[in-house]
């Protein structure tokens, strides 16, 4: 399945580090590999290398009937969670 946000459900919602995908992935955009950041809808980083990245994430629950019509949201989110710090090319070895 080449679309991210798919691939994303399998990830380990508590630990990256058991989605190997997942930090190769991180891994290729800081190499600035064209293919890999080619996955996302927007050019990301401007087409340049990224020194840095980071990954938070969210819960999302069904809205109320109430928040529903009155808000026309599906969805509430609640505040992010850092689920992956901050990270550089350096942390691969600067590989």
């Amino acid at each position: 399945q080449p679309r991210l946000d798919w691939q994303m459900w399998f990830a380990d919602p508590n630990d990256p580090r058991n989605s190997p995908w997942l930090i190769d992935m991180v891994h290729q955009m800081l190499l600035g590999k064209k293919p890999v950041l080619g996955l996302f809808a927007n050019k990301p980083f401007d087409g340049k290398k990224p020194r840095y990245i980071r990954a938070f994430i969210y819960e999302y629950h069904f809205s109320k009937p109430g928040e529903l019509w009155s808000r026309h949201r599906w969805w509430t989110q609640g505040p992010p969670d850092t689920y992956l710090p901050t990270i550089s090319l350096e942390q691969f070895g600067g590989k």
